[in-house]
């Protein structure tokens, strides 16, 4: 029983930044936006290696 409460219970709070998020939401609005200016395919860019890279630009690491 006392495994399982273990298991249960976090080792570290929970931590998160408003502004990381605010960043990640206007670095994809940008890329939507970008998208859309120049008639790129979504999904080609959506699914390329890189786009999380762009996406995480500017905020703050955990």
């Amino acid at each position: 029983l006392q495994s399982s409460q273990a298991e249960v219970e976090p080792t570290e709070p929970l931590s998160f930044s408003i502004a990381s998020f605010k960043r990640q939401a206007l670095n994809a609005h940008l890329l939507d936006l970008f998208t859309a200016m120049f008639d790129l395919e979504p999904t080609l860019i959506k699914s390329h290696p890189n786009y999380q890279t762009l996406l995480n630009y500017g905020a703050i690491a955990a």
